[in-house]
């Protein structure tokens, strides 16, 4: 594709993911080729030096797919996707890297190659005002709303987080915009939910959504903060795996939440843009359950 780079990358689940390390967790052979990590630097290396075009890598794990027949398939495919969104997110610079790496089994591959492949060649580089506008109004109609008296709502930018007290200062992250219901009189309640659009397979996705569990635990976003989890649509919620998850834990001195790279999923609530465009209000956890939308309110 003119501008635009995709490698492929077949993976059987033996391959090591991190590369050696010395005593001190310094990396020894930092572009050894027989380990992920490796390849990927590699790839970020052709990208820095070719900042003209878009570099895309996708990691296909073989798996029970008819696409592939071979015996050499992980035990756990579901595991290996997990852990490789995980510990990628977590190697040396990588909120610098240049190049963006997708994850998935050879059963999804072809629709995760499509779907990137579509966004490269339509030129999206970020969602817009108008796209969570739009997205927001939907989930409303949808159902997405308390009942409470005199209940008013509004798309918030970034630039206004601290008129509303929310202290999003100093983070990796930063939301562009939070969905907001509020009363402007009586009891003055206010709900917040943080929108994250997911891509099927994207470790930097995936990321943004983990990171957010922190500080919406610590109260950054208001107590009572949810992270909303956007897929355009079903298939992709259903089929797309979620990266390792362990629940942050607690200082028990200083009762702050401590970072162990894990993703507490109790307070992600996920939906699929086409169900709620048909006026489905179907909301479900990460365990991929249905729940109801009393539990967010």
């Amino acid at each position: 594709m003119k501008d635009n780079f995709i490698y492929i990358e077949v993976d059987s689940g033996n391959e090591k993911i991190k590369t050696k390390r010395d005593h001190t967790n310094t990396i020894i052979e930092k572009h050894d080729v027989k380990s992920i990590e490796g390849k990927l630097y590699r790839y970020e290396q052709l990208a820095k030096n070719d900042r003209e075009h878009n570099h895309k890598v996708i990691f296909a794990l073989i798996d029970e797919s008819d696409v592939v027949i071979t015996k050499n398939i992980h035990s756990n495919k579901d595991i290996r996707i997990a852990n490789l969104k995980h510990e990628i997110a977590h190697m040396n610079d990588y909120n610098d890297w240049k190049i963006e790496v997708y994850v998935t089994g050879m059963k999804r591959f072809y629709t995760v190659f499509e779907a990137v492949y579509l966004e490269l060649i339509n030129n999206i580089k970020s969602y817009t005002y108008e796209v969570y506008k739009k997205t927001f109004i939907t989930l409303i109609k949808a159902g997405l709303k308390p009942n409470w008296k005199n209940l008013k709502f509004m798309v918030v930018s970034n630039k206004y987080y601290p008129d509303l007290g929310i202290l999003a200062n100093n983070l990796n992250f930063i939301p562009d915009f939070l969905f907001r219901y509020y009363q402007d009189s009586g009891d003055k309640y206010e709900q917040y939910f943080i929108p994250v659009f997911i891509r099927e397979g994207s470790v930097k996705d995936m990321e943004r959504l983990a990171y957010y569990t922190i500080p919406t635990a610590n109260g950054r976003f208001k107590y009572n903060a949810k992270i909303l989890a956007l897929y355009e649509r079903k298939e992709e919620l259903f089929n797309d795996i979620n990266r390792k998850t362990k629940k942050v834990n607690t200082n028990k001195i200083t009762r702050e939440i401590v970072d162990n790279n894990g993703m507490d999923i109790d307070n992600i609530v996920f939906a699929a843009i086409d169900e709620i465009s048909n006026g489905k209000l179907l909301l479900y956890n990460a365990n991929k359950k249905q729940i109801d939308k009393s539990q967010l309110f």
